[in-house]
């Protein structure tokens, strides 16, 4: 029976149980002993649940720790816990910032030798694991939980969630949070099989959705933000849904509690997980409460004094029993502080954790959560201490006082700071946001920051958090920014376009990801859009290294390498119409195209042929023919049947030619040619008018490219021939393109079109010498032509306004069957 399946593969029972004995030995002759703490620094994986059994069944506990996280965080994670031993992997221990510890690998675990000793017994109390949760201090606290509190919560919960023998439960939590304790040890304990998923594929919304139906999976717990984001449909094996981690609202339990079990599950790391469940039965429900203690829970409400209360009245949650933590490693003060003796036990050595939740009993038995007695808060499913993050902020130079607040509800609740700098400190949003990003991991990192004169208090003297949250707009509602610097390739268009998916709204190349509002959820799903648009795969840490387009392009095009390029480039990939593919003009970029993708909307597909060449790795091509056959192969690769729309604007109008060319004599004629403002004679103007000089045409072929570099370079931004911000290295690209592209012109031979009419859709102001009538030079090749004229000259017909009336007659060319047979002038 499959005990833990992964994207690489599974692992039976039998064989979990011998690679875990044998690595513990391992470990064991490494030197872990009893109620060691070993940091296991490993991704989401099959071999990362092996290597919590293998760190249990030597005698010490594990320490899961995010290798996602900022350097700084992991490096107070792995000081702070002083773990002696860091279990890592050989891709992941390299960048791991480790003093004082010795890391191994799971290949060297592999590798070793077993010890010939039998396996340490062990008592229920020493500590099985730990885990870090956010600290009201600043300080990250790490709880530490026993053994004990592990065979209680399987029982209890695999008899609520139904999970047996076969079972397929999801593996969705981050390994450093403790729902992931429940998924997998509940799971393996009750003879199921952990299912365990890229990251990509549990981003919230169509990728996790996919993943519950492709995985088959029977049970999943997932906050409730995350739940609320999956897409109605059919799950024909989802049995059960369980939601924890923040509050559930009433529409989710009326939606998911029809065909299922659906719980509401509650419990702070510090209670072994779980400390209450309620199962919702199916029809309407009010926000559901947060369940009945489990059998072997101690739930009890206390008032200030520490002392019981009465049925019905609120008060603070109070938790006992065999899964209480044993306290918080290296705190002895927090730990006297929150575990507290308790209350009604005879023994006086019992304690009960103090949650800070403050919650009701009915007199059937049931809790009620009333919100938090302190400022904790919980965002997206995380326990968040604002004081941490505040503490983040306050170390910041220039920091006088800062406040940290929650707002929002549901996917839309975010971290909110308030700044006061010190006067003249010149402090700004982005430069605090740029610094905690070195310190905070993703989750902790406020969707908003707001710089402010002073902070607003109640009339007792104290922060005013209501006020504070009232004054935050939200994420959707950003300040004023100056003029955004448009994408300048290709690939920065791709990172931009899946921001703007994300965020609603356009993007420039240097906007901060986080200043936009993103989160951890959203900095997965983004990730997730990045792989499937550019075909490779980004870790959280590139988004933390750099979190701008630019940023995200230059570390796509380090992981894509050359390998991986294609001319196709999807400006608009959206939209149930044939879509449209436009080439490249002289410059060899596609960047042009913008304008008019939005202008035909979000129903119209545009696709842009770039040339090889404008992107760092690849030469330019130097002949039309060459041109039309690799841009023909990548629509062909990418839509092998259906009806082909090309559009060419100046030199690209040649190049499009060419391509419809080439299909109608394969007897595959296209649905549509479009030409904007295109000729032979009549491009070889407009090419040379955008770089003026007084060499003739061919003087101007024939001089040497570093002679002519300094007039393009001094009138490409004004010609637009390369894009606003671009780099020295990218202006000698697109040269270099810009030149082979003139060559190929002045060698082209056109021969006739019987493909069916031409659309010329020609500009009414002149831009260069028309002497040379394109009109006449397309009747030549083509019986059918319709022409079209737009408003502006050559460069201005692709910019709004213009670039509007184009759009315009454009769709109403799409609109009509072609014309056949018949020449308009």
């Amino acid at each position: 029976m499959v005990a833990v399946e992964g994207p690489s593969g599974a692992v039976l029972y039998e064989e979990l149980d011998r690679k875990t004995d044998r690595w513990a030995s391992v470990l064991r002759g490494r030197g872990v002993g009893k109620g060691m703490l070993v940091a296991l620094a490993m991704p989401r994986s099959v071999e990362a649940v092996a290597a919590m059994l293998a760190v249990m069944k030597s005698g010490g506990a594990f320490l899961p720790i995010d290798p996602d996280y900022p350097t700084a965080r992991l490096a107070f994670l792995l000081k702070d816990s002083a773990s002696p031993i860091v279990l890592s992997t050989d891709s992941v221990a390299p960048e791991l910032p480790v003093t004082g510890a010795r890391v191994l690998t799971i290949d060297e675990v592999d590798r070793d030798d077993p010890g010939t000793g039998p396996l340490p017994g062990g008592d229920p109390r020493d500590p099985a694991y730990a885990i870090y949760t956010s600290g009201s201090t600043g300080r990250p606290k790490a709880a530490l939980l026993p053994h004990l509190g592990i065979g209680p919560l399987a029982r209890a919960q695999a008899e609520a969630f139904g999970i047996g023998p076969g079972t397929r439960v999801l593996q969705f939590a981050s390994l450093g949070f403790d729902a992931s304790i429940s998924e997998i040890f509940v799971t393996l304990l009750s003879g199921g099989t952990v299912c365990v998923s890229a990251a990509a594929d549990l981003v919230p919304g169509q990728s996790l959705s996919a993943t519950l139906r492709r995985r088959s999976i029977h049970v999943a717990t997932l906050p409730p933000t995350v739940a609320s984001m999956l897409p109605d449909g059919d799950y024909p094996d989802l049995r059960t849904l369980v939601v924890a981690g923040e509050e559930c609202p009433a529409g989710l339990a009326t939606r998911w509690s029809v065909g299922r079990r659906f719980i509401n599950a509650y419990g702070p790391t510090e209670t072994t997980v779980c400390a209450s469940m309620h199962l919702c039965p199916e029809g309407s429900h009010p926000s559901p409460p947060i369940g009945r203690p489990l059998p072997y829970v101690d739930a009890i409400v206390v008032d200030e004094a520490g002392d019981p209360v009465s049925d019905g009245t609120a008060g603070e949650l109070a938790i006992g029993g065999p899964g209480l933590a044993l306290g918080y490693l290296h705190r002895p003060g927090l730990t006297a502080e929150r575990f507290v003796p308790h209350p009604t036990a005879s023994d006086p050595s019992a304690r009960v954790y103090l949650t800070g939740d403050r919650v009701r009993r009915g007199a059937d038995g049931v809790l009620e959560f009333l919100g938090r007695i302190d400022d904790q808060v919980k965002v997206r499913g995380v326990r968040i201490e604002p004081g941490e993050v505040r503490a983040a902020i306050e170390a910041i130079e220039g920091v006088r006082a800062a406040a940290v607040v929650a707002d929002g509800a549901g996917r839309d609740r975010h971290l909110a700071a308030f700044v006061v700098p010190w006067r003249g400190s010149g402090l700004s949003a982005d430069r605090i946001r740029a610094q905690i990003r070195n310190r905070l991991p993703i989750h902790l990192l406020p969707a908003r920051i707001t710089m402010v004169d002073r902070l607003p208090t109640t009339p007792h003297g104290k922060l005013d958090r209501a006020a504070l949250a009232g004054a935050d707009s939200g994420p959707a509602s950003m300040p004023p920014t100056p003029p955004r610097t448009p994408p300048r390739d290709a690939l920065e268009l791709e990172v931009a376009r899946a921001w703007e998916e994300m965020f609603g709204r356009e993007v420039g190349v240097d906007d901060d990801f986080f200043a936009l509002g993103g989160d951890s959820l959203s900095a997965i799903d983004l990730l997730a859009r990045l792989d499937r648009r550019c075909g490779a795969a980004l870790p959280i840490a590139a988004l933390l290294d750099d979190p701008t387009v630019a940023g995200l392009a230059s570390a796509l095009a380090e992981r894509r390498g050359p390998g991986g390029w294609s001319p196709l480039v999807p400006i608009q990939a959206e939209g149930g119409k044939p879509p449209l593919y436009c080439i490249h003009p002289g410059g060899g970029n596609v960047l042009c195209y913008l304008e008019l993708a939005r202008a035909l909307g979000p129903a119209q597909p545009l696709f842009g042929l770039q040339a090889p060449g404008v992107d760092e790795g690849r030469s330019p091509l130097t002949s039309v023919e060459a041109m039309a056959d690799t841009y023909l192969h990548a629509i062909r690769s990418a839509r092998p049947a259906g009806p082909i729309r090309l559009c060419g604007w100046s030199f690209g109008g040649v190049v499009a030619f060419e391509m419809a060319r080439r299909l109608a004599e394969e007897g595959c004629p296209v649905d549509r040619l479009v030409l904007l403002d295109a000729g032979f004679l009549y491009s070889f103007a407009i090419l040379r008018a955008l770089i003026p000089g007084d060499r003739p045409l061919v003087q101007f072929l024939g001089a040497s490219r570093d002679a002519i570099f300094p007039e393009f370079r001094r009138h490409a931004g004004r010609s637009q021939i390369v894009p606003p911000g671009a780099s020295e290295a990218q202006i000698r690209r697109v040269f270099e393109v810009f030149m082979a592209n003139v060559e190929a012109l002045y060698a082209y031979r056109p021969g006739p079109y019987r493909g069916g009419p031409i659309t010329l859709m020609m500009a009414e102001e002149p831009f260069a010498d028309r002497r040379r009538d394109p009109v006449d030079e397309w009747r030549r090749l083509s019986e059918e032509l319709d022409l079209v004229p737009v408003p502006g000259n050559h460069l201005t017909m692709m910019r709004p306004p213009h670039v509007g009336v184009l759009a315009r007659r454009l769709r109403e060319r799409f609109g009509r069957a072609p014309a056949r047979g018949r020449s308009h002038g």
